[in-house]
Parts: C-alpha cells; structure tokens; sequence
C-alpha cells in the first residue's frame, strides 16, 4: 500500500531468474497491478528493458519510502536491452505507465507490502 491510500496487487519476482525476466515478453499490465523486486539490502539497483513490449512506471524504494519514480519508460525501439537509471533501493516496483501520476504517488511517500501472512 503506498501513502495509505494506494493498494497495487502484485506479483513477487524473488529469485534471480524471475528478476531478470521481469515484465519481459508480457503484451499487457492491467492497471492497479505490478510486479515487486524485494532484495536484502539497499545499494543501487540497474533495470534493464531486455523484451518489454509495454511502457512501465519504476517505483524505487528504500526502508519503506519512494526515492525515486521514474515514470512512462518506453520499451525499446530496437532487440538493444538498455539500461534504466539506477537508483539506492531495497525494493523496486514496476506498474502500468501513468499508474503513478494518476494516483498521485510521489517521492518520500511510505510504502507497506503485505506478504500472504506478513508486513514488511
């Protein structure tokens, strides 16, 4: 849940392999849903684009606030895999382009994800 207001069903990508396939090759993200990268410490984080076919809203966050949003990142107009700017994270959510401004989502705003079971 972000700000309190916001809830976002996502799914978990935790292992190394889930991480690296990521939203690749899906042809959709129905909005108010997304993907969570949870990682064990905060240090910089790089996201690659490597076979997006959809635009995202990258969501960085750190000990429970957003750091950093970086919004309606365009797949890649080539088979290139660019990069996308790194940010200090220990969780990264990636939602629908436009997902962020239209629900008012903004930096040093706190974020709370419940597991099946268990808060973070």
């Amino acid at each position: 849940m972000i700000d309190g207001r916001v809830t976002i069903t996502v799914e978990v990508a935790r292992t190394a392999q889930e991480q690296a396939r990521g939203l690749g090759d899906r042809s959709s993200l129905p909005k108010g849903r997304g993907m969570l990268f949870p990682f064990d410490a905060a240090k910089p984080r790089v996201f690659w684009m490597k076979g997006m076919l959809i635009p995202i809203d990258i969501v960085w966050i750190r000990e429970g606030k957003i750091v950093a949003i970086d919004a309606s990142i365009a797949p890649p107009r080539s088979r290139e895999t660019p990069a996308i700017l790194s940010h200090v994270a220990d969780l990264v959510l990636e939602v629908p382009a436009g997902f962020a401004l239209e629900m008012g989502v903004k930096e040093g705003q706190t974020v709370r994800v419940r597991y099946e079971g268990s808060s973070r």
